[in-house]
């Protein structure tokens, strides 16, 4: 069913990404790459996906074809998506540098 707005209509899609990630343990990125969504889409449809994970509960899951045995042992383990941050953590281990203090001199007011 299209979007009534959009007529963004990737329901098939979402519904396999869903059973990816809530059965088969798949990864956000790898579900997102193996629904094959024209690029021009594939912002939006990263975003329907994450608001329908966001909402997937025991009572809505059967509505995407999905148990409520593998919905709940799934939200049990926390809701994985294997998703993993985007930004490198931080190396606190490496030397900052040198730190240059910050004068106000008369010439800069």
């Amino acid at each position: 069913m299209a979007d009534k707005l959009t007529g963004f209509n990737y329901d098939t899609q979402v519904r396999e990404a869903l059973r990816q990630i809530v059965c088969g343990r798949q990864g956000l990125d790898t579900v997102i790459e193996a629904a094959h969504i024209p690029p021009e889409d594939k912002m939006q449809f990263s975003v329907i996906l994450g608001d329908t994970l966001g909402d997937l509960n025991e009572e809505n899951c059967v509505e995407y074809g999905l148990s409520r045995e593998d919905t709940l042992a799934w939200m049990n383990d926390g809701r994985p998506a294997g998703a993993q941050p985007s930004a490198p953590s931080p190396d606190y281990s490496e030397d900052p540098g040198a730190v240059i203090p910050y004068r106000d001199s008369p010439e800069s007011r």
